[in-house]
C-alpha cells in the first residue's frame, strides 16, 4: 500500500508540475505581443482656446474627432478578430497619423492661416526643414536642417504635400535658401515608395499664442482644420459655430487648402459616438464615407478653409467673416 500511495503522489506531483507549465505557457502566448494593431473610433475631445474672448461664447462647439489604436497581445488578437466593431491590420499599415515624421505644426500653420483671414492678407510664410532623417529621400536630396523650400519646377510650394507630390511625380528642379544663398538642386531621383523623410516648420510671425489652444494632449495634423476653426471663431465677432456639435478632420496648408488624412472611417465613427452635427472632411477622403454617412451627423466634404467659412455662412453664422471671405 505503501508503494502504492507513493506513486499517487509521484503522479499527483507530476500533473501538478505539467498543469503549472501549461497555464503558465498559456498565459504567456496569449500575451505575447503580435505584428498587428487593432483600429477603431477614439475618443471625441472638445477643442478651445484658453483666452479671454473678446467676443459672446460660441453656442456650439469644435471637436476633435479620433482613432484609438493599439498592438494586440495573443488573446487580443482572438477577441479582436471575433469583433465587428474592431479592424486589425499589420504593425506595419499603423495609419494613426499622430506620428508621421512628415507632420508640420498643426497649431502654427492654423495660426497663421487664423491670422491672415481675419486681417484680409496674404501669410507671408515660408516652409524649413527642421529635420532630416539618415537614408531618407531627403537626405540623398543632400537637404539639410535650415534649409528653406522656395520653389519645385519654378512653382511656390505652401505645404508639405506640396513638396512631396511634386517631387514623386516627376520634378525636375528643387529650389532652396541656404546659409542666404539660393541653390538649385537638380535631376531629382526620389523613390516614390519612401516617404520624403523631413520634418517641416513655418517661418512667419503670428500674435497668436498657440500654447492656448487646448487640445487635451492631443495633437497632430489632422487637427489643423479644427484648430483654424477654433481660432477664426475665438479672434472674430459673432458665432461661426451656429449653435451646432462640429467636428472634422484634415491638415491645414499655408494657402488654406484642406489636405487628406488616414483613419478617417475612424474618426467619423468617433464622431457619430460622439453625437456630432456636422463633419467636415478633405474631399479627397470623401468616398471612404459617404456610404455609412448617418441622418444625425452630415459629412461635408471640402477643399479648404473657405468652402467650410462659406458652409457655415450659408448655415446661418452671424461671424463677422460671413461677406468677408
Amino acid at each position: 500500500m505503501s508503494i502504492n500511495k507513493d506513486k499517487r503522489e509521484g503522479w499527483f506531483f507530476i500533473k501538478t508540475i505539467f498543469s503549472i507549465f501549461v497555464l503558465s505557457l498559456f498565459i504567456n502566448v496569449m500575451n505575447f505581443k503580435t505584428d498587428y494593431v487593432k483600429i477603431k473610433p477614439g475618443p471625441l475631445y472638445k477643442i478651445t482656446y484658453d483666452g479671454e474672448k473678446l467676443y459672446n461664447e460660441s453656442s456650439g462647439s469644435f471637436n476633435m474627432s479620433t482613432i484609438a489604436v493599439k498592438r494586440l497581445s495573443g488573446i487580443d488578437y482572438i477577441i479582436s478578430y471575433i469583433n465587428n466593431d474592431v479592424d486589425i491590420y499589420p504593425l506595419e499599415k499603423n495609419i494613426n497619423d499622430e506620428k508621421t515624421i512628415a507632420m508640420l505644426s498643426a497649431k502654427e500653420i492654423a495660426a497663421i492661416v487664423s491670422e491672415s483671414i481675419i486681417q484680409g492678407v496674404v501669410p507671408n510664410v515660408e516652409l524649413a526643414i527642421s529635420y532630416v532623417l539618415d537614408g531618407s529621400n531627403a537626405s540623398r536630396l543632400n537637404l539639410q536642417i535650415g534649409d528653406i523650400i522656395k520653389k519645385i519646377d519654378g512653382v511656390s510650394i505652401m505645404s508639405y504635400q506640396d513638396l512631396t507630390d511634386n517631387l514623386k511625380n516627376g520634378a525636375y528642379s528643387l529650389e532652396i535658401q541656404r546659409d542666404g544663398k539660393i541653390l538649385i538642386i537638380n535631376d531629382i531621383i526620389v523613390n516614390p515608395d519612401e516617404k520624403l523623410g523631413v520634418k517641416l516648420y513655418p517661418i512667419g510671425k503670428t500674435e497668436i499664442n498657440i500654447d492656448k489652444i487646448e487640445t487635451s494632449n492631443v495633437s497632430g495634423a489632422s487637427g489643423g482644420l479644427i484648430f483654424t476653426l477654433v481660432l477664426l471663431d475665438h479672434f472674430t465677432d459673432g458665432d461661426l459655430s451656429i449653435g451646432k456639435k462640429i467636428s472634422g478632420s484634415g491638415t491645414i496648408n499655408l494657402d488654406g487648402s484642406i489636405g487628406g488624412i488616414d483613419g478617417v472611417y475612424y474618426k467619423y465613427k468617433a464622431a457619430v459616438k460622439g453625437d456630432i452635427d456636422l463633419f467636415f472632411v478633405p474631399r479627397k477622403n470623401y468616398e471612404t464615407i459617404e456610404k455609412i454617412e448617418s441622418k444625425e451627423t452630415k459629412i461635408i466634404p471640402v477643399d479648404n478653409i473657405f468652402q467650410v467659412i462659406d458652409y457655415l455662412c450659408n448655415a446661418g453664422s452671424g461671424s463677422k467673416l460671413c461677406g468677408k471671405i
